[in-house]
């Protein structure tokens, strides 16, 4: 499954913590980020088992600057 988030803002921040919460399908291994309009690969900051059944149900990744930005997850 992928998701895609859109991170939309007026001001031109850096290095803002963005998070996602995700249908608990997969282990921490298959989870990636991708910033489409620089084609990179995201670094995952966190990632959060809040019910410790070992599957993520959020992550959280550092945007390096704001203004329209679109990840798939």
């Amino acid at each position: 499954m992928k998701k895609k988030v859109k991170i939309i803002s007026k001001e031109h921040y850096t290095n803002v913590t963005a998070s996602a919460t995700l249908p608990e399908e997969a282990p921490k291994w298959a989870i990636k980020v991708k910033w489409l309009e620089e084609n990179k690969d995201i670094t995952i900051s966190k990632y959060i088992d809040s019910n410790n059944n070992g599957l993520i149900d959020s992550i959280e990744w550092i945007v390096p600057h704001l203004s329209n930005q679109t990840f798939e997850i």
